[in-house]
């Protein structure tokens, strides 16, 4: 799974399956296994038998959407920017329009790149929690037995499911903590972010296909390139909520906290919002983001 690929040269490791054997001693047996194989005989026409070009095809490359659209055109099941999302629907209607823009994108090598990292954030997220860590370990599992190219459609809504519900923007938890004063919620401009989600973007509205090999110099590049594309198109996204809980102040979730560069934290019951703790290169921050208003990890947005 190249998509794999791309969060192993991230993290260093990652449950891919293995196309290596597994010791030296089978290495061996497989290669004088093979020395001693004839060649695939003809058919009767001069053809190759079906086993044999089954075996000697290329793996396939992976098809554009069935649902790609050009820049600019309203997905199918997008959402109505004019129309308000309130705090009950939100967690559903983020997760739809999120997972919505990921699948229809026909720019494969950026999906597969945003698939990394939507996996290697949704691993530090639900570190933080043993029941979501369970679900995201359950779901690494299923992805990894089915052995596809990237991530489907389900794999992203199950994914964040599980991050929404492990960050507190869960309907219930959203209007509890705004019936507190600790965030305000915007409908309208939660209303227009699921629309411009719900819209193709100028990156992912013509299909290209994946490289040879996932390298991540040149991912690493491309994501420079698409990053300021993506951050106009869903500029909105991250004004929907407005933090009230100041430094030192009480708090449930990092999108209660005022400042972007504060978290919620300390034991359960007393977590306070505090300054993000200087981190060493190549740790996940030791709070859970949220959409709209805590600090986000440095990752491209979603396509």
């Amino acid at each position: 799974m190249r998509w794999c690929v791309v969060v192993m040269l991230a993290l260093g490791t990652v449950a891919c399956k293995k196309s290596q054997p597994e010791t030296e001693v089978e290495a061996e047996g497989e290669a004088a296994e093979a020395s001693t194989e004839t060649p695939a005989e003809a058919t009767a026409d001069g053809e190759a038998s079906p086993e044999a070009s089954e075996e000697s095809a290329a793996p396939a490359e992976v098809a554009p959407p069935e649902n790609l659209k050009a820049a600019g055109e309203r997905l199918e099941g997008g959402h109505d920017p004019d129309v308000p999302v309130s705090a009950e629907e939100f967690q559903p209607k983020l997760i739809s329009s999120i997972c919505l823009a990921y699948d229809s994108c026909g720019n494969m090598e950026l999906k597969s790149a945003v698939a990394g990292t939507f996996f290697m954030a949704g691993m530090g997220m639900a570190s933080q929690d043993p029941e979501a860590l369970q679900r995201f370990q359950g779901l690494m599992a299923r992805i990894e037995e089915e052995n596809l190219a990237m991530p489907a459609r389900r794999d992203c809504e199950e994914l964040f499911e599980i991050v929404t519900a492990s960050t507190g923007v869960d309907g219930e938890s959203l209007s509890a903590s705004i019936k507190a004063g600790r965030v305000s919620y915007d409908a309208e401009v939660a209303g227009v972010c699921m629309g411009r989600l719900g819209t193709q973007s100028e990156i992912c509205g013509e299909y290209v296909p994946m490289g040879e090999e996932p390298d991540m110099q040149r991912l690493q590049a491309m994501m420079m390139t698409a990053g300021p594309v993506l951050q106009t198109l869903y500029e909105p996204c991250q004004k929907m909520f407005t933090g009230k809980v100041e430094n030192g102040g009480t708090c449930e979730h990092d999108y209660e906290c005022a400042e972007e560069r504060m978290v919620c934290m300390g034991e359960p019951g007393k977590q306070t919002c505090q300054p993000v703790p200087q981190m060493q290169p190549g740790m996940m921050p030791g709070g859970a983001p949220a959409p709209g208003g805590a600090p986000a990890p440095q990752a491209p947005q979603a396509p």
